[in-house]
């Protein structure tokens, strides 16, 4: 995938390259990693360490600085159900947020949830991009 001249591949949640790529929409834990499209030697090391699914060579990549990564967590959602479990805090909750983006999330079918430290700064600036990215394409809310 490919988003703003950043580059991006899905890990497994312990941040292992996939046996394969997902097929149909996501669902569960992933480790996204990403980095500059015109890094090329980035690319062609993080891609070769994914195909030979070398998790210490991606971990070099990241250490090293060259990856940003997160978190990231897809799951079905249903507005009422998961206010069920806080029913003390709804009040408070809808009274925060501006009607028109209230609607929205009532609406919304997916639950996203990204996490990631803030340093190295390339993991914030993921994040940042990841949630763009998943706001303009889907009709899901964010944990």
């Amino acid at each position: 995938m490919e988003e703003r001249g950043t580059l991006v591949r899905l890990l497994d949640d312990e941040g292992e390259p996939l046996a394969s790529p997902p097929a149909g929409p996501l669902h569960g834990r992933f480790v996204v990693i990403g980095w500059p499209k015109a890094d090329a030697e980035t690319t062609h090391a993080t891609d070769t360490a994914i195909a030979a699914r070398n998790k210490p060579a991606l971990d070099l990549l990241g250490q090293s600085n060259k990856l940003g990564w997160c978190e990231l967590g897809v799951r079905s959602f249903e507005y009422d159900a998961y206010w069920a479990r806080f029913p003390d805090e709804l009040d408070e909750y809808e009274e925060s947020i501006e009607p028109e983006t209230l609607i929205a999330i009532k609406a919304s079918r997916t639950l996203y949830s990204l996490r990631s430290g803030l340093r190295p700064v390339q993991c914030g600036k993921l994040v940042d991009l990841l949630a763009a990215t998943l706001q303009r394409a889907t009709n899901g809310t964010f944990e």
